[in-house]
């Protein structure tokens, strides 16, 4: 037997018409289910504001933090054996191998390796 979901506009509980809408604001991704009516609605709110803004690829953000990585290259693999070694004793989450390295694990890495300032 196959299961069946029903969505539910996110606004007013309708049912009908309703799909997914995707937004984003200073940086962050937003998803909303909207029926068609509500759909409309918020394309006409944002109108003015999109006809007067540029658009922006997402290539062409920059991160802060990629840009202090490039200036300073450490290879993660330094960076995770570091953290194998000494992630109990500077009070870090427990080390993985794979994946994002968190970024206090980074900021953690980057005290115990500053050179000191006279």
């Amino acid at each position: 037997m196959a299961t069946r979901y029903l969505i539910v506009d996110d606004l007013d509980g309708s049912t009908a018409g309703v799909e997914p809408s995707r937004f984003a604001l200073e940086g962050v991704d937003y998803l909303i289910d909207l029926s068609e009516s509500n759909r409309e609605r918020l394309h006409a709110a944002l109108a003015p504001f999109i006809a007067a803004a540029r658009r922006e690829t997402r290539n062409s953000r920059t991160r802060p933090q990629r840009a202090a990585q490039k200036a300073n290259p450490v290879s993660n693999a330094t960076i995770r054996t570091w953290w194998a070694e000494h992630w109990q004793s500077a009070d870090l989450p427990e080390p993985r191998t794979h994946g994002m390295i968190p970024t206090r694990v980074r900021q953690a890495y980057q005290a115990a390796h500053a050179t000191p300032t006279a």
